[in-house]
């Protein structure tokens, strides 16, 4: 019998068209055991070179202990390159120097929280897309669905379902129009069972958010939508019968 197409229990959940597994792309749940990073099911990542620690290549100051917490959401999508610059890199500021002298004093190591100011936690929402080379500041947090471009660097607070490019990292357009994000975060497809996602693929997949609204709910539209919405090729939304200047474009 052949296995489930999503299967959150296998390190590496992709194979080549020869069957071989590829050894570079990794269920992230599977291969980090940290006490300060938190990774939901289905969230993978890739490298173009084999890697023995997972939390030191993607998160490299983060320390076991340390004040501040990497939560990945379920079905995030990491490339290669991608780095999570945590709040515990940062140096004191409140002086006249900010060279770390506190944390090279073993003894008094335990003080160097206070000493490198606050320490905010970073968040990636679910089904978050981080592009190759992209880096996430200390408290970056994202919502769901987010696309972070090829090497911007993302810092603050990201709305779901926007597009983050460039250094300093701007949204740069908005991946649906307000109906359809509130829809969409009312469904929340990434938090149903596996078998619900399998059966639902091709709406998760195409373009028609009402649509997967009512399979989610089992009749009416989701809060927000009282007609038909569905992505046009390209990009953007319509409904049916919007003239060209009603359509949105992201």
């Amino acid at each position: 019998m052949p296995a489930p197409f999503l299967d959150a229990a296998a390190r590496h959940p992709l194979r080549l068209p020869d069957g071989t597994v590829h050894a570079n792309t990794v269920h992230l749940a599977r291969v980090i055991d940290h006490p300060n990073i938190s990774v939901g099911d289905f969230g993978y990542a890739h490298d173009f070179e084999p890697v023995t620690d997972w939390a030191a290549r993607l998160a490299p100051y983060l320390h076991p202990g340390a004040p501040e917490r990497l939560v990945i959401g379920r079905f995030a999508q990491v490339a290669h390159g991608v780095r999570f610059v945590t709040a515990s890199a940062n140096h004191p500021r409140r002086g006249i120097s900010t060279y770390p002298f506190g944390i090279f004093q073993t003894e008094v190591a335990t003080d160097w929280a206070a000493l490198a100011g606050p320490h905010p936690d970073t968040v990636i929402g679910d089904d978050c897309w981080l592009g190759h080379g992209a880096t996430l500041l200390p408290g970056a947090r994202l919502g769901a669905g987010v696309i972070v471009s090829a090497g911007a660097v993302v810092r603050g607070e990201v709305p779901a379902f926007a597009i983050v490019a460039g250094n300093p990292g701007r949204v740069v357009a908005m991946r649906f129009p307000p109906d359809a994000v509130a829809a969409l975060e009312a469904v929340r497809w990434w938090d149903r069972p596996t078998p619900w996602i399998e059966a639902h693929r091709a709406l998760i997949e195409g373009g028609d958010i009402a649509a997967l609204a009512r399979a989610a709910d089992g009749a009416g539209w989701a809060p927000g939508l009282e007609e038909p919405l569905a992505i046009r090729a390209g990009g953007g939304t319509t409904r049916p019968g919007a003239r060209p200047s009603e359509r949105t474009t992201s």
